[in-house]
């Protein structure tokens, strides 16, 4: 297949190609389809975001797969046989709610310790008489006549696969791997990673371990590792993300500030409910850990060639900047959750917490 020889052009392309996608179907908005869906070739609005995009000289850029091989895509991962599992969601800004729309929750939300907090607060307040809801979230889903947070039981974020049959270096073929992820308090699915048959999926509040046992293109088991991430409502887009095997084989993810609160077997394994951070477990799930914290909203996760982990945080909208972050097994990067709300952002720029070596 053209996109796993060793050459820089035929790689990138395929990811340059699902990039374009990303921005594509998010303003189609389309919903999930559970069905196994062929194609010749790309969307007319596939190929009309690629003609307004640049790429640097020496790149190139394709569409690798378009609608309706797959919607709203997250996150991308191949596995060793060329296939490509992305990421859908089909809850953001629906059935994951934003803080900043909903002012009246907001001490309620500081309160939350736990993801039961949460989904018991959304069960308590979530109907159509409550002022504090936006008109424009009230909305029946699941057409039982009532407003009510079974309504946020309906939409589920998903993992399509992708297939270039022809191997032309682009897909044809795609067929859902696995959905049902659509309990009260799931978020938007962000992280993905493929080793064999085996695929690991971070969506709030879970870290999952997929297995296509019968190699038929769908998961037919399923397990959760762990479960208590995403404490909080805050803001939208704060969820789990960075899927990374590490040099030492262990398995490397992260949360945003919406916190994490992680209980087995009568014991708390991890209580971090005010701000985000990067874990690490072995691909079991045991020994799981807090590599850092005291983050905003880490994305991805990337190792150097001398085992270093580095990840970018997201700015906080006051000021701040998006940082560049080489995590320090053990450090705390500063950031607390109630920052947020404080004049001038509290010490994160009162103090300069913020600020790296590198700012003048």
């Amino acid at each position: 297949m053209s996109f796993l020889k060793p050459r820089v052009e035929p790689i990138l392309s395929p990811i340059i190609g699902l990039v374009i996608l990303t921005v594509a179907s998010l303003l189609l908005g389309q919903s999930p389809s559970s069905s196994v869906v062929t194609t010749s070739g790309a969307s007319t609005e596939a190929v009309e975001a690629a003609s307004n995009l640049s790429v640097s000289p020496g790149f190139n850029l394709d569409i690798y797969a378009s609608e309706p091989l797959l919607a709203n895509p997250v996150s991308l991962a191949f596995d060793a046989k060329g296939r490509c599992y992305v990421v859908e969601s089909h809850r953001r800004r629906t059935s994951v709610y934003d803080i900043r729309r909903f002012p009246d929750w907001l001490d309620a939300d500081f309160s939350f310790s736990t993801v039961e907090d949460r989904a018991q607060f959304l069960k308590e307040n979530l109907s159509a008489g409550n002022p504090a809801i936006p008109k424009k979230f009230i909305v029946d889903r699941n057409k039982d006549g009532v407003f009510d947070w079974r309504d946020l039981e309906e939409e589920s974020e998903r993992i399509v696969l992708l297939e270039d049959t022809n191997q032309d270096g682009k897909a044809e073929t795609s067929r859902v791997f696995a959905d049902g992820f659509n309990t009260l308090v799931s978020g938007v699915a962000a992280g993905l990673l493929v080793r064999d048959n085996k695929v690991w999926f971070t969506c709030v509040p879970d870290l999952w371990q997929l297995e296509d046992s019968n190699d038929d293109g769908s998961a037919d088991q399923r397990s959760i590792l762990h479960h208590g991430f995403g404490v909080h409502i805050a803001y939208g887009g704060h969820d789990m993300h960075g899927l990374i095997m590490g040099p030492d084989g262990r398995i490397y993810f992260s949360i945003a500030d919406r916190g994490t609160r992680v209980d087995q077997d009568g014991k708390t394994l991890v209580d971090l409910p005010h701000t985000g951070a990067v874990f690490r477990c072995q691909p079991d799930g045991s020994d799981l850990e807090v590599f850092a914290y005291g983050l905003r909203n880490p994305q991805e996760l990337a190792f150097d060639a001398q085992g270093n982990l580095w990840t970018v945080d997201n700015n906080g909208d006051g000021g701040d900047k998006a940082r560049l972050v080489y995590l320090v097994e053990g450090g705390d990067s500063g950031w607390r959750l109630g920052w947020q709300w404080l004049a001038n952002m509290g010490p994160w720029k009162n103090e300069h917490l913020w600020e790296t070596g590198g700012n003048e």
